[in-house]
């Protein structure tokens, strides 16, 4: 009975020291951690797991991160797209002072110099800045790409594209209203009746189509919703294929 007794004693113990030795792990130059003899024994700093310092990222390596390439073409690499957007930066500018031929656009109290970027199709132009004209731009040429692939296949109709298109964005609804704006809309995308309205110089390079639109306040690309450029380009495209707006 004795002897029963010690070796379900035995038993126990050894079953304990297992499930011990299998949480803590076992030392190769030491004995199991949790007993030093017979006594058992609190961790030393040695037994403690070492915590991995969590690397810190650097604002570079989060700016990287979260950069975006809103117009990269099929098959372009980041490197391109990046010496393209670079171009775009070096050609965009802001209105002079004193030059009027893109006409006045003003807040209501003074004028407004907007940054814009002539490009081969669109003349795009912001009263944000100069990044987010050239992210405009660029997001432009792509939905172009992309909305003309789609029309091609579904009209049979190829890219006409024979004048250049306005395309203006300002950073809040006033703005917008006061300078062609149309009530309770978000944006608009129409063909001008009279040659560049009346508010452009005759040497404007776009006298004929214009979209434009607002951002209610937000001035960072990424963060700004797209559904009415995406909208008003779809119109866009559809006008310069099938001579009429899709209302």
């Amino acid at each position: 009975m004795v002897r029963r007794h010690l070796l379900l004693r035995s038993f126990m113990l050894t079953g304990l020291a297992i499930a011990v030795l299998g949480v803590r792990g076992v030392r190769a130059s030491s004995p199991p951690v949790g007993f030093d003899d017979t006594t058992f024994r609190k961790w030393d700093d040695d037994d403690k797991p070492k915590r991995r310092k969590r690397r810190r990222s650097s604002e570079k390596d989060e700016k990287k991160a979260e950069k975006i390439r809103w117009g990269q073409r099929n098959n372009e690499s980041d490197e391109k797209y990046d010496k393209r957007f670079s171009k775009l930066m070096k050609r965009t500018k802001q209105d002079p002072k004193d030059d009027i031929h893109g006409g006045v656009i003003t807040d209501g109290n003074k004028r407004i110099r907007m940054w814009t970027y002539k490009g081969p199709l669109f003349i795009v132009r912001t009263d944000i800045d100069k990044e987010f004209t050239v992210n405009t731009a660029m997001y432009m040429e792509k939905l172009h790409r992309e909305y003309g692939e789609a029309y091609q296949k579904l009209l049979g109709i190829p890219v006409q594209m024979h004048e250049k298109v306005e395309v203006i964005v300002f950073s809040d609804r006033a703005t917008y209203m006061r300078n062609g704006g149309t009530p309770g809309s978000g944006g608009f995308f129409h063909p001008i009746a009279v040659p560049a309205n009346g508010d452009r110089s005759p040497q404007w390079p776009a006298q004929r189509f214009r979209l434009c639109q607002f951002t209610s306040g937000v001035r960072k690309f990424e963060k700004w919703e797209k559904g009415t450029l995406k909208h008003e380009a779809a119109h866009m495209e559809l006008q310069m294929r099938c001579g009429y707006a899709l209302l």
